[in-house]
């Protein structure tokens, strides 16, 4: 029954966002690619926006991962009764969008593909490799 009422909350309230300001620093804006591994990037990883009727771009793409990431692990925290500090988490969200950017590392394609609201609600689904 617990773990019924867990799933049924509204995940939106446990989302961590990164801030606006530090985004806008990146804004469309490329990180230093070729053409072809913006292609790439464009037809394996973005999402496409049906308001705007385009698809993400990089800085987009690492916010929705980002966000993802650390909505999952403030969802653990909570869950678990474990302290979660929303400043620090928002430091290290922002130093992972920087290393990320500059492809110190980048999460695996998975995540990159497949994190999304839809998917967050049911955090479990995101874990699943195929």
């Amino acid at each position: 029954m617990e773990a019924e009422s867990r799933a049924n909350r509204k995940f939106g309230s446990m989302n961590l966002f990164l801030d606006e300001d530090f985004i806008n620093t990146f804004k469309w804006k490329q990180p230093k690619w070729d053409e072809f591994e913006y292609q790439i990037f464009k037809r394996h990883y973005a999402h496409y926006i049906e308001e705007e009727e385009r698809t993400e771009e990089f800085w987009e793409t690492l916010k929705r991962v980002i966000e993802g990431c650390f909505s999952i692990q403030k969802e653990h925290c909570m869950n678990l009764g474990i302290p979660w500090d929303e400043q620090d988490a928002q430091r290290s969200g922002q130093l992972m969008f920087q290393k990320m950017w500059h492809f110190k590392f980048l999460d695996p394609g998975r995540y990159m593909l497949k994190f999304s609201e839809t998917l967050l609600k049911y955090s479990n689904s995101v874990k699943k490799c195929r």
